[in-house]
């Protein structure tokens, strides 16, 4: 892919999400253009910026992460999903992959697995 890489974060915890964007944006590849706090919000800036991917949690409010995945799915939205969670249990990666999602990274493996899970996917 050339050019930037353009990203949404999707999480529920405001200081999360201004960190991995500070940490995201000194990469020149990758541009954060926008933010979400649950899943419809998360589908509402995905409809309006288009991004190439998103990352998202499971755990949010009014709509998850799983139902968020489900949605951009059946709404033909071409934006890569990569959840980022603190659960490890593998029904959740089963569940996740099998909605749509294209990468699941743990939370405590964000300043390498994260990296290299968007360059992989874009």
């Amino acid at each position: 892919m050339s050019g930037e890489i353009t990203i949404v974060l999707a999480d529920d915890h405001v200081l999360l999400r201004s960190g991995l964007k500070l940490l995201l944006e000194r990469e020149p590849l990758f541009k954060v253009v926008g933010e979400a706090s649950d899943g419809e919000e998360a589908l509402q800036v995905i409809q309006e910026k288009k991004p190439d991917i998103i990352i998202l949690d499971i755990s949010m409010p009014n709509i998850d992460g799983i139902e968020c995945i489900k949605e951009i799915k059946s709404r033909g939205l071409k934006t890569k999903i990569i959840v980022l969670t603190m659960h490890d249990d593998e029904n959740y990666i089963k569940e996740v992959m099998r909605a749509g999602a294209v990468a699941y990274v743990q939370k405590g493996s964000v300043d390498t697995e994260l990296f290299l899970a968007i360059k992989e996917v874009s």
